[in-house]
């Protein structure tokens, strides 16, 4: 686990991935496959240059630009690219933005419904 929203799995043969969801609903990062744990997955013939990443269900992430090799931008102004995941219905999901010095936050992007809003200096893509 790379905290407690995304799993993130090791590959350790050439084309099968071998990996264990907790409970709940877990999105494919990749693909947006859904697939529901409790249970193990096993996925042949899978690409190797592309690890396995889900995402639980009730997540918002917050993307930066893909043309940027290395993120040490302003994360609120450099047009941040928003994604839900597995929301439930009416469920408003809030996450802080860091500013990228220090402690400071840009602000938050909050998501409802399917639908972004910003507080305080986050530009959204």
């Amino acid at each position: 686990m790379l905290g407690d929203k995304l799993l993130v799995a090791p590959v350790f043969s050439d084309d099968t991935a071998l990996f264990y969801l907790p409970e709940g609903k877990w999105t494919c990062f990749w693909t947006d496959e859904v697939l529901e744990g409790p249970r193990w997955v096993k996925k042949t013939n899978y690409p190797f240059t592309q690890i396995p990443v889900y995402v639980r269900e009730n997540t918002v992430l917050c993307l930066g630009p893909e043309d940027i090799g290395v993120p040490d931008y302003d994360y609120g102004s450099v047009g941040l690219h928003v994604k839900s995941y597995a929301l439930n219905q009416g469920q408003q999901v809030t996450v802080e933005i860091p500013s990228g010095k220090g402690k400071q936050w840009a602000g938050k992007v909050s998501v409802q419904d399917g639908k972004a809003n910003t507080e305080g200096t986050v530009s959204l893509a």
